[in-house]
């Protein structure tokens, strides 16, 4: 197993599924200090209650709203200046919505389901960009959802639409917004690959079918009995998985001596070939455009961040 020291583990969306089961893993195997992002004090005090509160640090950031996500990124970049956390070893962009049929909720003029799986995870890994040790790991978790249209899921095929135009409120529905941000998770590792620094790892992670994880709880009826009734009797066949397997495998990647830098696909438990669906021209331009979104200048991140042929917004 990789031993990093005292260095920090950046972890998004751990109250449950995924995030929560490695969690779980990365506090026992003491291989970082664990952060982890809270959407309120509510969830944060849950999480004190199993973890504790001598171990694990917590900052509370609400991802569908970027003030807070600047906010939690300045405390966290203050503490590792101070030298009360270590540098940032890995960044785990897992917390993600699904709203269902239901219209997505809207802040600063922006749909809450593109900026809490998209646009807000990208702002907090440029800010913290400066704060990034050598040999970081990056993981974006995605969704096979991204790849093509699955209609027992209720999914549709992800928006063609320009960036700006697919995050404003009503533009998509919630299928639509949802499988369009999982295709961005995609397509924004590719571009980070283009930019960081030659020992870095990227992962761009589909951690499977997951019947029980929380995020069906917004599909509609018929989705949520076939997830829940009956594709619960396959969480071992090809395609499916469970938060506890899924996580067993991204610990591996985050703690192990030998993981390859540069950029990498995987599924569940192997690597995958990169998906055909992405292309390094697309992944450009939605850099690009999340960039403007978000309002990522030069003075806030890392030199490496806007090079690559991505100049910096004015």
């Amino acid at each position: 197993m990789r031993r990093t020291g005292n260095r920090s583990l950046i972890l998004t969306g751990a109250t449950s599924g995924l995030g929560s089961a490695l969690a779980q893993l990365l506090s026992v195997s003491g291989s970082y200090r664990l952060v982890m992002l809270c959407r309120n004090e509510r969830r944060r005090a849950e999480l004190i209650g199993r973890f504790g509160a001598d171990d694990v640090h917590y900052v509370v950031c609400d991802l569908a709203v970027l003030e807070s996500v600047r906010e939690a990124a300045a405390e966290l970049n203050n503490a590792v200046r101070a030298g009360d956390l270590g540098p940032i070893g890995s960044v785990v962009l897992n917390a993600g919505i699904h709203p269902g049929r239901r219209p997505g909720s809207a802040y600063g003029g922006l749909d809450s389901t593109m900026v809490t799986n998209l646009i807000a995870p990208h702002l907090l890994l440029a800010l913290l960009s400066p704060s990034l040790d050598a040999e970081a790991r990056v993981v974006f978790v995605g969704s096979g959802a991204h790849d093509r249209r699955r209609w027992w899921t209720g999914l549709p095929e992800p928006s063609g639409l320009p960036l700006a135009q697919a995050c404003l409120p009503g533009a998509l529905g919630g299928p639509q917004a949802y499988v369009t941000s999982k295709r961005g998770t995609v397509e924004l590792c590719r571009a980070y690959s283009e930019r960081v620094p030659d020992d870095y790892a990227v992962l761009s992670y589909d951690p499977g079918i997951m019947p029980t994880t929380g995020i069906t709880r917004n599909m509609n009826g018929l989705s949520r009995w076939l997830f829940r009734s009956i594709l619960t009797r396959f969480e071992n066949s090809e395609g499916f998985s469970t938060p506890e397997r899924s996580a067993g495998w991204l610990h591996e990647f985050l703690t192990r001596g030998d993981t390859a830098p540069g950029l990498a696909y995987a599924k569940i438990d192997r690597y995958l070939p990169w998906p055909t669906a992405s292309s390094t021209e697309a992944a450009r331009v939605l850099y690009h455009e999340t960039n403007e979104i978000a309002g990522i200048t030069a003075g806030l991140v890392a030199p490496w961040w806007f090079e690559a042929g991505c100049p910096p917004s004015d």
